[in-house]
């Protein structure tokens, strides 16, 4: 008996075992890597059950007038500020590079999340021809410029290359004809259908500030519009993928509406990605 104890010892020394003992249940959490957050009136503040996190970095306040600038732009364009923190020059204006907030839409058990930006934050075109978003210079924005740029290599590793489903499913009644194939992205802007799923957290209701979005500074000085819509300013359209005829695609606009459709060379319009992490 002596010995057989002995062996056990030795073993539990040796290989990492993870026990479950009553009374002393471990409690895991999902995302545990990253500290989670929940919205409030005065903006975001730490939470374990939180339904934000914050992923990547991207140019986006206005550089505050007791910083200065020095020194020649580093491989991303970026200039280093008086306070070390990092910034991306537009014409004569800096923006300051900080984290994305995200929305935590989905959580799987095997710890896949869908998450989808908070903020509007840079501006193109949707394409300067067709709504095909898989020939869409969109999709190439998203997929190259600000995947590249958002994203370091630690980050990318966790970033889910999923099937984008961009079937006539994901579009509205009459839009069909138009979807395009589905695509292998890391990357993507939301689909119409999307934005009405309440499983995403959204009404049914063809206007939902759950779907208006405030754009960045950064954003705005790249060219997306802003309005004031009950108080709240620097609301902004942003696209969605799903295609409304052969030369126009849907988009949110500041009153939470996605229904109604703009030509794929309309200026002003911004990008508000959303992507899948593993954890």
């Amino acid at each position: 008996m002596r010995k057989i104890l002995s062996v056990f010892l030795a073993i539990c020394l040796c290989v990492p075992i993870a026990f479950t003992f009553i009374g002393c249940k471990k409690k895991t959490t999902a995302m545990a890597r990253y500290t989670r957050y929940n919205k409030t009136e005065n903006g975001f503040e730490e939470a374990a059950d939180g339904n934000y996190i914050k992923f990547g970095s991207y140019p986006q306040s206005e550089k505050e007038e007791s910083v200065t600038i020095s020194g020649n732009a580093d491989s991303n364009g970026y200039f280093k500020g008086s306070d070390g923190e990092k910034y991306e020059k537009v014409d004569d204006k800096y923006y300051k590079v900080e984290p994305l907030m995200w929305r935590i839409l989905t959580l799987k058990e095997n710890n896949e999340a869908l998450i989808f930006c908070e903020t509007i934050i840079d501006q193109t075109i949707y394409d300067d021809d067709s709504s095909n978003y898989a020939q869409s210079v969109l999709r190439s924005f998203l997929n190259d410029n600000f995947y590249n740029k958002a994203f370091n290599a630690s980050e990318k590793k966790i970033i889910a290359k999923i099937n984008v489903d961009n079937s006539a499913s994901k579009t509205t009644k009459g839009a069909e004809a138009y979807a395009c194939e589905n695509t292998d992205d890391y990357v993507f802007a939301m689909a119409y259908k999307d934005m009405y799923n309440t499983d995403y957290g959204y009404s049914t209701w063809y206007d939902d500030p759950a779907k208006a979005f405030l754009t960045t500074d950064y954003a705005r000085a790249k060219g997306v519009s802003a309005a004031e819509i009950d108080g709240l300013e620097g609301l902004g359209d942003y696209w969605l993928r799903s295609p409304a005829s052969s030369d126009s695609a849907f988009y949110g606009d500041p009153d939470g509406r996605v229904h109604q459709a703009r030509s794929v060379y309309s200026d002003g319009v911004g990008i508000a990605p959303a992507l899948r992490i593993k954890l």
